[in-house]
């Protein structure tokens, strides 16, 4: 059972008015004492900075076509390292921006979309 504290607005009065039962005070005073002393952390949504060099599992390649792809990459004027599993080494936006349109992938979400070209 979910305990919480009821409020209404009382129009006569102008303010709000707390209409929680007599019985539930009690549980809610003690959760509200309990949960002051636990330190919560929210889930924000904050923009943080993008941080490179990266991996990408997306984009990644059969180990044994590396050293193929990184060719490839490199005669399309993207020159892209790969990790031993396959995966190319983004370094910075711009090169993921170069090295999609090379290979052929895109982000949905940005305005290199082929929807946004």
């Amino acid at each position: 059972m979910l305990f919480k504290r009821k409020f209404v607005f009382d129009k006569a009065l102008g303010r709000t008015v707390e209409i929680t039962s007599e019985g539930t005070k009690p549980i809610c005073d003690e959760l509200s004492k309990e949960a002051g002393q636990r330190r919560v952390t929210l889930a924000t949504k904050s923009r943080t900075r993008a941080k490179w060099p990266r991996e990408s599992m997306a984009m990644a390649v059969n180990p044994e076509d590396v050293r193929a792809a990184a060719e490839y990459a490199r005669k399309h004027g993207v020159p892209t390292e790969y990790t031993k599993t396959g995966e190319p080494i983004l370094t910075s936006h711009e090169h993921q921006r170069r090295y999609c349109r090379a290979m052929g992938y895109y982000e949905r979400s940005s305005y290199d979309s082929p929807r946004n070209r």
